[in-house]
Formats: C-alpha cells, structure tokens, sequence
C-alpha cells in the first residue's frame, strides 16, 4: 500500500469506529418528565431517570371496554419502577375492582429520541363474564 493513502485509511477507520458511538448517544433516552396518552385519550405519565435507564412513577388510565361500554373517566394504574434497555420499556401491573374484577395491564413500548410509543394490553377477568383482552395504543414526549 503506498504511504500516500495511509492517512485517508487511517481517517476512514477512525470515522468508522466512532459511528456506534455517536448513534448509541443520538438514541439515548433522556431523563425528565413524560406525558401522553393511551388509547382515545387517557392520560399516561412517568419520569425517566438513573441516565435513561429507568422509568418511576408511571401512571396509565385505562378502562376496557371489551366486557361493556368503557367510562368516561378511566381508572388509573401504577406499574413499579421498570427498566429500560435498548431503548425499550415493558411491564405490568394489575388492579381488582369490588373482589368481583382484575384487570392486568401490560406494558410493551420503545424509546425514539425524546417520544415513547407502544401499546397496553389489558387482560380484564370479570368472575360472572370470564376473560378478555383488549389493547391499546401509548405515546408520550418528553415536556
């Protein structure tokens, strides 16, 4: 190889082994307060924390409609603290209505930038009609 062109090579690698860098930091999750919704408009909120590695207080207002008409105003649900990796979020948590209804909700969402999108899944048991499921859509953005 001639000595002319060991620079340019030695330029090219250096730009080459830098790229995963600049792209992990592009994509990092960033730490703050979120807000969105789910589904027609329920609220969803949380905090991101720990350098984008955790989410605390996630808060998610859903009420399925699959075992008769949802309500007005949703109830709302808090999951634990979750982690995040890779830029993705999932979990789930679950709340029992007057000993005679649980729903499990789950969570499954991934990070772009400073936006959240995914969707919930709720399982809703309902003891004199059985079992169903139903989802919905979550997106949020950093404030």
């Amino acid at each position: 190889m001639k000595a002319a062109r060991l620079p340019a090579l030695f330029l090219a690698l250096l730009v080459l082994a830098g790229t995963p860098v600049l792209a992990i930091a592009a994509g990092a999750v960033k730490d703050g307060s979120y807000s969105g919704s789910v589904g027609p408009g329920w609220p969803l909120s949380f905090k991101v924390a720990a350098h984008g590695t955790k989410v605390e207080d996630l808060v998610a207002g859903f009420d399925a409609g699959c075992n008769g008409a949802p309500g007005e105003v949703a109830p709302l649900f808090h999951f634990g603290t979750l982690e995040i990796r890779d830029g993705k979020l999932s979990g789930s948590t679950s709340r029992t209505f007057a000993s005679s209804a649980t729903d499990v909700l789950h969570l499954s969402a991934r990070f772009s930038g400073e936006q959240l999108s995914g969707k919930i899944t709720v399982d809703q048991t309902i003891k004199s009609l059985g079992t169903c499921s139903e989802p919905a859509i979550v997106t949020a953005r950093l404030k």
